[in-house]
């Protein structure tokens, strides 16, 4: 039995395969609700191999899976769909208009998927920007943003439809250090206040923070939970 009350994410013998090879496996894992967790270590694709996975986009080669209410190992179209409105995946992969404009682009996404209430849509999307520090840039080209107000545009956008669990797949390659913590530290404040659950997928120290979070290593197809970061890392 699936335990959904106390957790999001719930994985059991878990193997996941590319291009025919094992990456990743036999995971079991659990994730609790509204909790933030760091998954770390060395650049590869099993982490975002995982993060497709509990998205919906690739089936696992053995064992089950579940995230909120759906269960990954049978998904069919319809709850492909339903899965992508309440689970929100980051990834720099993810294409931009550069010639859009921040409160149009919004405005479309919104209207997209179901906001029919020109009023409702603005008021999410001043929300955000006003949360994200984006207000003074929602008329700006995308193309034009600088790196860390361009990734947080990509952030708002995944948040758009007040998604229950958040994946971001290494998702502050292009900053700089200080750029970086920034972002980690608006991103885990939002989640806080909103009981989010987050899986932030990164090869990059994370910035310290008063808030709690969860950490577990990734490498040769393993996780592992860390009590805290190695002095090296």
């Amino acid at each position: 039995m699936w335990n959904k009350k106390d957790y999001a994410i719930e994985l059991r013998g878990l193997l996941l395969e590319q291009n025919q090879q094992l990456i990743l496996g036999p995971l079991d894992w659990q994730i609790p609700l509204g909790s933030f967790n760091i998954l770390y270590g060395p650049l590869s694709n099993a982490k975002s191999v995982l993060l497709a996975f509990l998205h919906g986009q690739l089936p696992a080669a053995k064992g089950e899976g579940r995230i909120l209410d759906f269960d990954l190992s049978h998904l069919d179209d319809l709850q492909r769909s339903a899965v992508r409105r309440r689970v929100a995946l980051l990834s720099l992969q993810q294409p931009l208009l550069p010639q859009q404009k921040m409160q149009e682009q919004l405005d479309l996404l919104l209207l997209a998927t179901d906001w029919s209430s020109k009023s409702q849509r603005q008021h999410r999307i001043d929300q955000l920007l006003h949360f994200f520090q984006l207000d003074a840039l929602r008329f700006n080209p995308l193309g034009q943003l600088p790196p860390l107000q361009r990734l947080l545009y990509r952030l708002v956008r995944a948040l758009l439809n007040h998604p229950q669990v958040l994946l971001l797949d290494e998702p502050t390659a292009e900053l700089n250090e200080i750029d970086a913590q920034n972002f980690f530290k608006l991103l885990q404040a939002y989640a806080s206040s909103q009981d989010c659950t987050v899986i932030y997928s990164t090869h990059r120290r994370p910035a310290k923070t008063k808030l709690a979070f969860e950490l577990y290593y990734c490498e040769a197809g393993k996780i592992e939970k860390r009590l805290e970061l190695p002095p090296s890392y």
